[in-house]
């Protein structure tokens, strides 16, 4: 699992425990997973780190 998303254990028949042994920290999952889904459009993580903004507004 190079790419979990939040949904993917029971799928792939293994614990949350096991997803979140391969992060630092739950901040470290979400990052991860954002980027898998925003970089095939084109995002890079330091570009949307360098124009943060607030998610309320999506």
């Amino acid at each position: 699992m190079t790419q979990p998303e939040p949904r993917d254990p029971a799928r792939a028949g293994v614990s949350k425990q096991t997803v979140y042994s391969h992060f630092k920290n739950n901040e470290d999952l979400f990052r991860t997973c954002i980027k898998n889904k925003v970089e095939p459009f084109g995002f890079q993580e330091e570009e949307m780190a360098a124009h943060p903004s607030d998610a309320r507004k999506f």
